[in-house]
């Protein structure tokens, strides 16, 4: 997972970072039909005058099998 990335709406920003998911230690099993449900949380690091808006951005999941 990416170290961090940033939510745009317009020219406002915010950073998402502190990755995590429900997989420890590499650990993950496949269903009988090859796929698998993956959790993912962040911390959204919100300013104390943060503007409102619809904030969007992506981030990239590396999974090696």
């Amino acid at each position: 997972i990416d170290a961090s990335t940033t939510l745009l709406s317009g020219t406002d920003q915010m950073t998402v970072d502190t990755f995590a998911t429900n997989l420890t230690n590499n650990a993950g099993t496949l269903s009988a039909t090859g796929t698998a449900n993956v959790n993912v949380g962040a911390t959204l690091n919100v300013s104390a005058n943060q503007p409102a808006g619809a904030y969007t951005g992506t981030y990239n999941i590396t999974v090696n099998y």
